[in-house]
């Protein structure tokens, strides 16, 4: 993967000016995801973060509530090692290579299983999701967070002033760069919504993360 075109996986330069430049920054955001990943979860919960990237959104789970287990699997060994070293020795949290598409995972072994913005990522979105069913137990929940394509430029700015490392006077870069290649490759609600139902999971919620370029779908298994 590189800048410009989304699809692969994060390596090299690219994760770490994503992990330098956007994950540090938006913090606050990865914390409301957890409010909203953990609503209703019993504690001897298991989730899977599909794409963990960096290990932001799967560390702040496993803190937040240490008697759940979470997993974070990703295709890039450099992202692994970061996510690796940022959950440092927390029990309940383990981060392994795997492939979205293929998952050396057994099936039925999650309560949640969730993608927090790697599906533009996958080569074949429709396969890993139908693997994100596969994995989850049965009445789980499968969860899908991806940028917005049909964001507006208010929302661009809002998520894009969280970015470090921009001057005021550039702040217009960031914005510019989030729409035109990160949002446009993106989803939908739609596109999300009618590759749920193709993976064969029951749609439950879909939502607009608020003043947010961000969307969710919620399914069960």
């Amino acid at each position: 993967m590189h800048l410009f075109k989304m699809k692969g996986a994060w390596g090299g330069l690219t994760a770490r000016l994503y992990n330098a430049i956007v994950a540090g920054g938006i913090g606050d955001l990865y914390e409301q995801l957890v409010d909203f990943l953990l609503t209703d979860l019993p504690d001897d919960s298991r989730l899977l973060d599909l794409g963990c990237g960096g290990g932001h959104t799967a560390t702040a789970l496993a803190r937040r509530r240490r008697e759940v287990q979470v997993v974070g699997v990703d295709l890039s060994p450099a992202q692994v090692i970061r996510a690796t070293k940022r959950g440092g020795d927390l029990p309940n949290l383990r981060f392994d290579v795997d492939d979205a598409m293929d998952l050396g995972i057994l099936s039925d072994r999650f309560d949640v299983v969730y993608s927090v913005a790697s599906v533009k990522h996958w080569p074949d979105p429709l396969a890993g999701i139908r693997e994100m069913r596969r994995v989850c137990k049965p009445d789980g929940r499968v969860v899908l967070i991806e940028a917005d394509k049909e964001s507006t430029d208010a929302e661009a700015r809002n998520f894009t002033s969280r970015w470090r490392f921009f001057p005021p006077g550039f702040r217009w870069l960031a914005r510019w760069y989030f729409r035109r290649f990160v949002a446009a490759q993106g989803s939908t609600l739609g596109e999300l919504t009618e590759l749920i139902k193709q993976a064969g999971l029951r749609l439950v919620e879909t939502r607009k993360v608020e003043e947010q370029p961000l969307i969710a779908v919620v399914a069960e298994k």
